[in-house]
């Protein structure tokens, strides 16, 4: 559950101001939760370092994020949001390109341009992506919207970031 704190943070920080929050019965999961929850277990899996469960992993990333493209397509930006950050969290590369559009844009989540650097820094940083000049183009573009201090947090993270979904995929860095 750190990974999804330390998101919820940065969004929280950087959302903040005239937003309207709603409290729920924590007894009740939402679906954001319930999917991140499933995401954590296969991480779990997968940080074993069984092939298998990185392969099982990587192929449900791959299913997220169609699924993703698919609901962001229908106009259900909440629910391709969910999917994507699922996929890029799972370590696919193609799903951190898209996330990073989405939180500059703020669709289907708070408009956060720190979430939107690290993600469009972790698309970039791997060359075999067809998106990774365009990544590294909008990543230059989104550090002109935060400050120092939170431009070199945003490296930090990205940074992390990097290591996990390498290390997800079974990358060498």
């Amino acid at each position: 559950m750190k990974r999804f704190f330390l998101v919820s943070v940065l969004s929280l920080s950087a959302g903040i101001a005239g937003a309207t929050f709603e409290i729920k019965d924590p007894a009740q999961p939402d679906e954001k939760t319930t999917q991140l929850q499933a995401v954590e277990e296969s991480e779990n899996d997968a940080n074993t370092g069984a092939p298998t469960a990185q392969v099982e992993g990587l192929q449900q990333a791959v299913e997220d994020f169609n699924n993703g493209i698919a609901n962001l397509a229908k106009g259900n930006n909440d629910k391709g949001f969910i999917l994507l950050q699922m996929s890029a969290l799972a370590g696919h590369v193609p799903a951190a390109y898209y996330l990073a559009e989405l939180y500059f844009d703020g669709l289907g989540t708070t408009q956060n341009f720190a979430e939107a650097y690290i993600w469009a820094s972790v698309a970039a940083a791997e060359s075999g992506n067809s998106n990774a000049d365009k990544a590294a183009e909008k990543r230059d573009a989104y550090a002109k919207f935060l400050s120092m201090d939170a431009l070199n947090a945003a490296q930090q993270r990205a940074a992390i970031l990097l290591a996990e979904t390498r290390a997800k995929r079974g990358a060498v860095e």
